[in-house]
């Protein structure tokens, strides 16, 4: 046996040595048991080159050591020592039957890595390949993946849910799960976004969840549904408003299906409690266990002045503003990172300037308003990361595509389109008074970022701006100085509506009258306006932005800013459906520059633009249907008809 390796090994390195040698064709080698075949020949790229005439002296010393390991390794295992003959086929570069779609972009060479860092970023390194080419590629992969492993029979998705949230499905999921096939509904497991919202209320005793359902039954700015015997009604304040009707109209065609409750839905733009860290540790904690909190463990945890800091910041393990140095003043609006995880970069935790940073901040935390600390079983429309309340499909603005072809016609021919960045708003985000700086807000940032006049206003906005750029593979991105008016000429066309909105205009503040002086305005524009461009971009308001799901329904790039994750959120995959933009809009830029080219005439990566529009259309066409904001509301409820019973075992699947 080890003449037999010894040899093995020497014909190992004699076959891999001729693979430095300027050799055509094919080639053989056969020594006992062992018979390799291998080829000079290269993958071409529309030239036929000489074989090794593009590979360094390096590469090849690479690949034969490479060839030296394997086939060495190959040798010692005890199944080449066995009587089957093996046939290799070598080659100095491997080939691919990917599709030019699944890779549109080329392979960069080796350059610098870039570092991730908190707050959901990566930080790109000067020389290194353009940050968006791996988000892209990594997001092609991710929604692939997702869309593969999806549970195909009831007892696949019944394993999968025990799997995920190590409990049983609710009471009624068969009938749920013939439902969500009735209606052709693609992504059958994922549901991740329930099972946050719905945990805390699962380590809640019973007696405390039906002082919260008191609670939120008192909702002044609510509409209330009840059901019973398989049948609805609308209730409540709100029980006239439009959206009511159109929710009661969603769980029509399974409410038969429903067994009893009453819930409660807010009409607030966003929501009305944060949940502390330390709360969701601590309901891990004892679900882990089969236990649930006590009644003394809820009041402390429950209990505001229990931490000493003051606003949201309370709800985090560590002080934000001095446990991340990112938080502290930071004038510099191009930093040169992007967004690499959507929902840590909407976490005031681990992203605090959305807090203070005046140049970073979210008007949602403009004030120290008191919200709950403690989870409610509200259904709400919109609430950030850090929510404790249930969030559901918001129908506010919601057009399906059958409606959208009906009122704007087909979508525009992408070569037809506006290279220029559309945003239309109003002054919505926080109350302006001469208490509250209006010019830091996050939608009056995006005006005075984009528009000449805009140092005038805020201090940061600065006449030049360093933009990321691509010149050429092999050199990485590099810095690129341009004016500022060059760059919103060639990308912008962004502008506030005017008048001035939420803002004091009493005799002794004038604060809306200063906003009005100061401040350029665009005039009012229709739900039409700017789906012949190529980027939308969608900003929040006072909460989340209503228009998500019909800005991605045109078929154009959207760039979206938010803290509020959408009830889809999980679905939703960044670079592929849409591309995430930081709050201070540092990325802007870079972004545009990316897939837009440059002023100077650096060209862009358009086909993925279009790439990105087209999925985006296909997802609302096929993802964001009515039917699928049924299925999602149906499992919802079934879940929240669990988490309220006092017997939750009898309410889960048998």
């Amino acid at each position: 046996m080890y003449p037999r390796i010894c040899v093995t090994i020497f014909a190992t390195i004699v076959c891999a040595g001729l693979l430095l040698r300027r050799i055509r064709g094919n080639h053989k080698c056969k020594i006992g048991v062992f018979s390799f075949t291998y080829s000079s020949a290269l993958p071409t790229m529309g030239k036929v080159r000489p074989p090794l005439r593009a590979v360094s002296q390096h590469k090849r010393l690479v690949f034969a050591a490479v060839a030296i390991s394997t086939l060495g390794l190959l040798a010692l295992s005890p199944l080449s020592l066995t009587p089957t003959t093996w046939h290799i086929t070598l080659r100095l570069l491997p080939q691919t039957t990917d599709s030019l779609d699944s890779h549109p972009l080329p392979p960069t060479p080796d350059l610098p890595e870039h570092k991730y860092v908190e707050g959901g970023r990566v930080k790109t390194t000067i020389g290194g390949g353009h940050p968006l080419r791996r988000l892209i590629a990594d997001a092609e992969a991710t929604w692939d993946n997702l869309v593969k492993r999806q549970s195909t029979t009831l007892a696949t998705a019944a394993k999968e849910y025990q799997r995920r949230y190590r409990r049983q499905p609710p009471k009624g999921f068969e009938k749920w799960y013939q439902f969500a096939r009735s209606v052709n509904f693609k992504l059958i497991d994922e549901f991740d976004q329930i099972d946050r919202d719905i945990t805390p209320f699962l380590a809640l005793p019973h007696h405390i969840m039906q002082h919260r359902l008191d609670h939120a039954s008192k909702d002044d700015h609510s509409y209330h549904f009840t059901i019973k015997d398989g049948n609805s009604s609308i209730g409540g304040p709100l029980a006239h408003w439009d959206i009511a009707a159109e929710f009661g109209k969603l769980i029509k065609p399974f409410v038969k299906n429903l067994p009893d409750m009453q819930f409660y839905v807010s009409g607030h733009d966003g929501g009305p409690t944060i949940l502390p860290e330390d709360m969701r540790l601590a309901v891990n904690k004892v679900l882990k266990e089969g236990k649930r909190l006590t009644e003394e463990e809820v009041m402390h945890l429950d209990d505001l002045e229990r931490n000493p800091r003051r606003g949201v910041a309370n709800a985090c393990l560590e002080d934000p503003v001095t446990f991340y140095p990112s938080a502290l003043p930071e004038r510099n609006l191009h930093t040169h990172t992007f967004i690499s995880d959507h929902r840590a970069s909407m976490s005031f935790c681990t992203n605090p300037t959305i807090l203070n940073n005046p140049a970073k901040r979210h008007g949602y935390f403009a004030y120290d308003v008191p919200h709950q600390r403690f989870a409610s079983p509200l259904f709400v429309q919109s609430q950030p990361e850090a929510g404790g309340a249930l969030l559901h499909p918001a129908l506010q603005s919601y057009m399906s595509a059958e409606k959208y072809y009906n009122r704007f016609g087909s979508i525009a021919p992408w070569q037809n389109r506006s290279e220029k960045v559309f945003w239309r708003g109003r002054t919505t985000g926080e109350w302006f008074s001469q208490a509250h700086d209006w010019r830091f807000s996050h939608r009056i940032r995006i005006h005075t970022l984009t528009t000449p006049d805009g140092n005038r206003t805020d201090p940061n906005v600065t006449p030049e701006v360093e933009v990321l750029v691509e010149d050429g593979l092999d050199e990485g991105v590099q810095l690129r100085t341009y004016s500022r008016d060059v760059l919103n000429e060639k990308y912008m066309d962004v502008s506030l509506i005017g008048p001035p909105a939420q803002c004091d205009d009493s005799e002794v503040d004038h604060t809306c009258q200063t906003m009005a002086e100061s401040l350029s305005w665009g005039k009012e524009t229709g739900w039409d306006a700017g789906l012949s461009n190529k980027f939308l971009l969608d900003i929040d308001g006072n909460g989340w932005s209503s228009r998500f799901q019909r800005l991605l329904t045109s078929g154009a790039v959207v760039l979206k800013m938010t803290i509020f994750p959408e009830w889809n959120s999980d679905w939703l995959i960044p670079y592929y459906h849409y591309v995430p933009i930081q709050t201070d809009y540092s990325d802007l830029y870079d972004t545009l520059a990316f897939f837009a080219g440059t002023p100077d005439g650096l060209p862009g990566h358009d086909d993925l633009a279009k790439k990105i529009g087209s999925q985006a259309h296909k997802f609302t066409t096929e993802q964001w249907r009515p039917e699928d904001m049924q299925v999602y509301i149906y499992r919802l409820l079934l879940e929240y008809a669990r988490m309220m019973s006092e017997n939750t075992d009898a309410m889960s699947m048998a």
